[in-house]
């Protein structure tokens, strides 16, 4: 489980920051903490996949 949830961390810290992906999401910042603390809830996953299932790749990773 702490795997997953330092996983999502650092997914989140990569998409950017808490503000930020909570206007993406229609969340509040402290929500998007807690996901950092506990883990992306499944449906939030699925609801914007683009973000959270398929990020796109940044330059530095391989293609």
């Amino acid at each position: 489980m702490e795997e997953i949830i330092n996983e999502d961390k650092r997914l989140l810290q990569s998409i950017g920051s808490y503000a930020e992906i909570g206007r993406k999401t229609g969340n509040s910042p402290q929500c998007v903490f807690n996901w950092s603390k506990r883990g992306i809830p499944a449906r939030i996953k699925l609801q914007y996949p683009d973000l959270f299932l398929n990020p796109k790749k940044t330059d530095d990773q391989p293609k």
